[in-house]
């Protein structure tokens, strides 16, 4: 796991240049009439996102199986489907840092030992600075809020994360990038009520690995 920052590195440092990096997951927004195709593996799961560019608003269909912690932790998902709608609305930045306001509103049906429905939104502040040519450094904060429903009954939970985010995105050719993007930070538990002695916030973390086809 270690060797893979030194291998994207390698890649930043190797192949033709191009004009601009665009982003899906910062705050450089697709470029208008460009879609892109973002595909990751990690933690929590597999996804496949369909990006539509815009001038200071893009929009993604995301799909995926999900089979850990949706949020980060708490919430153990044996196996699960989601589906999510991300959006970017450009807030400002200069030559070389770029930052977008993220929603992404969400759900998904799985099994956590029992039949559980997962409603979210998630929402956050994404940056990205360039930092060569051909690289992207991705960083901001989001707060993937999850309301977990029991489809048979039982207890509602509500969970709060607060993740900050460090990635790197970079051109392995043209129109082809590769990324790294971790997510660490508290989760809070906020129903249901915990009796005296448990936990009320654990470390949440996401990470994915992947790679986006700009056309």
């Amino acid at each position: 796991m270690r060797r893979i920052p030194g291998a994207l590195l390698a890649l930043v440092l190797s192949g033709p240049a191009v004009a601009e990096v665009p982003s899906v997951l910062g705050g450089k927004l697709v470029p208008a009439g460009t879609t892109a195709h973002n595909v990751g593996a990690g933690i929590p799961g597999i996804y496949y996102e369909w990006w539509q560019g815009g001038w200071d608003f893009d929009w993604a269909f995301h799909g995926g199986l999900v089979y850990e912690h949706w949020s980060g932790a708490w919430f153990d998902v044996q196996a699960g489907l989601e589906l999510e709608l991300p959006m970017r609305f450009r807030l400002g930045g200069g030559d070389s840092i770029h930052v977008a306001f993220r929603v992404a509103p969400g759900l998904l049906v799985a099994d956590a030992g029992t039949t559980v429905l997962g409603v979210r939104g998630d929402v956050g502040a994404v940056v990205s600075v360039d930092v060569h040519p051909r690289a992207n450094l991705v960083t901001g904060v989001t707060a993937p809020v999850t309301v977990v429903i029991p489809v048979g009954g039982g207890d509602n939970g509500v969970l709060v994360p607060v993740l900050g985010r460090l990635g790197l995105e970079s051109f392995a050719s043209s129109g082809t990038a590769v990324f790294l993007l971790l997510e660490l930070g508290p989760v809070f538990r906020v129903l249901p009520d915990v009796g005296r002695g448990q936990d009320r916030a654990k470390l949440g973390s996401r990470f994915w690995l992947g790679v986006t086809f700009y056309m």
